[in-house]
């Protein structure tokens, strides 16, 4: 990428620690800073960086709300304030596409909008948008697709959300290639609640593949046919419970003595542990690779990368992780990837970490949040051509902040005031909306003979 990663001022120096016990010197510098709900990134034909904005929603005067799904008593305001932005190599944020569609808090967190942005072989581009959970809270068409479960003014009244779209920079028009929540909404593959939340894209020739966070999916869509087809589901894993690390008060109630309708003391109370694909990559090998960031509460060792073949057989990549969001390969063949917190949100995590996968899977700690201020909710990233890997960080808020990484620099410490952003963690999960969705089943148990 042709960005001259010395532009920032702030890059002093200091110690990176992994999760393997192994360190490696890396370049980090504040490359960029006030976006608003920064997602996803992509090195464009002109080897600048594009980042789409989910923006800040359309504030509480807004016409259009609805209540959010993951915060009771909150709403969702919908506003015109997403956006697609190229970062010139000073890190000045100069806007390409705008007046997209957003849904936010009043305060602008939580925002829902453009999630990713992406280019083909030809240097078009693609923009996904996320979605709000029920896709029935969409718009009216498919309100009343579902049997119309909301009254007119329970509905976004929006058709953007959920979407992949072709773009045009010089236009500003998006036309819509495929949308993912109408197929959740008449599909529904895995069965359970019908929920949509767009995540990810990736291109390898004509064909482009999408992660539904909410859904638990992998979808396939061909330029060339026109179609969008389903990939892969990624089924939850059956854990017990007493393995899990649970909130207060949102665990299940304590079970009352004598009460013959709690589990017998012989069987095992176990929960569904939810995969949530987050990230996917199309690594050098002409694999997918998958990034999941694992379900509610989030716990530790859960998350891992999944290999996907030709022939649809997964592999496991690398593992013993924790809330993973995005992976991007570099021209080396080496894998990067972001863990949004090293703690649980459940638990009020907050500070990220970016990590480099060699091919045997071995994972190295290349900037990790708990040692440098500011380097919270990671949330996606990319690698340019020259190497250099783009993270967005601070990912829930109009002052989101792009990192740039030297895998191969001097170590280097940008030294900050102490931040108060943790405040926003329980916020993203309402903005990340894959990673609460198992939370409204949390009450939902099985049980297993012993």
């Amino acid at each position: 990428m042709n960005i001259n990663h010395s532009v920032c001022s702030l890059a002093v120096t200091c110690l990176f620690f992994s999760i393997t016990n192994t360190a490696q010197a890396a370049t980090f510098t504040r490359f960029a800073e006030g976006l608003q709900n920064a997602r996803g990134l992509n090195e464009g034909p002109d080897g600048e960086l594009y980042v789409a904005e989910a923006g800040i929603g359309g504030g509480s005067t807004s016409s259009s709300s609805i209540p959010s799904p993951n915060i009771p008593g909150l709403d969702l305001y919908l506003g015109n304030t997403g956006a697609v932005s190229k970062v010139s190599p000073d890190g000045t944020v100069t806007p390409v596409l705008t007046g997209l569609s957003s849904v936010a808090l009043a305060d602008g967190s939580n925002a829902v909008g453009p999630q990713d942005i992406g280019f083909d072989a030809f240097g078009t581009p693609y923009v996904l948008y996320g979605s709000v959970g029920d896709p029935a809270r969409r718009d009216q068409t498919l309100n009343a697709l579902a049997g119309n479960p909301y009254s007119a003014n329970e509905i976004l009244g929006t058709s953007e959300l959920g979407s992949l779209y072709q773009a045009n920079f010089v236009t500003g028009q998006l036309t819509r290639l495929a949308d993912l929540a109408r197929y959740e909404l008449e599909n529904n593959p895995t069965g359970g609640d019908i929920d949509s939340n767009p995540n990810s894209l990736a291109i390898n020739g004509d064909t482009l593949y999408i992660t539904d966070s909410g859904a638990n999916n992998l979808f396939a869509y061909s330029r060339r046919e026109n179609q969008l087809q389903l990939n892969t589901i990624f089924d939850p894993e059956t854990v017990a419970f007493d393995s899990l690390q649970f909130p207060e008060g949102l665990g299940p109630p304590p079970a009352a003595p004598n009460d013959p309708t709690q589990t017998p003391e012989t069987e095992e109370p176990l929960f569904p542990l939810q995969y949530v694909p987050t990230g996917v990559a199309v690594g050098g090998d002409g694999n997918l690779y998958v990034a999941e960031f694992g379900g509610f509460p989030f716990p530790q060792g859960k998350s891992e990368v999944t290999q996907i073949d030709a022939n649809g057989q997964q592999t496991t990549f690398a593992n013993g992780l924790i809330q993973l969001t995005d992976i991007a390969f570099a021209p080396s063949g080496k894998a990067y990837a972001t863990i949004l917190a090293t703690e649980s949100l459940a638990l009020g995590g907050d500070r990220g970490k970016v990590v480099e996968i060699d091919n045997d899977g071995k994972v190295t700690t290349i900037l990790d949040g708990n040692e440098v201020e500011g380097v919270e909710l990671l949330v996606n990233l990319t690698v340019g051509t020259d190497g250099l890997v783009y993270v967005a960080g601070r990912g829930n808020g109009p002052n989101s902040t792009i990192f740039q990484i030297d895998p191969e620099g001097e170590a280097v410490d940008i030294p900050e005031p102490n931040s108060a952003y943790g405040v926003l963690v329980w916020g993203l999960l309402g903005t990340l909306s894959f990673a609460f969705k198992t939370a409204r089943k949390q009450a939902n148990f099985t049980t297993i003979d012993q």
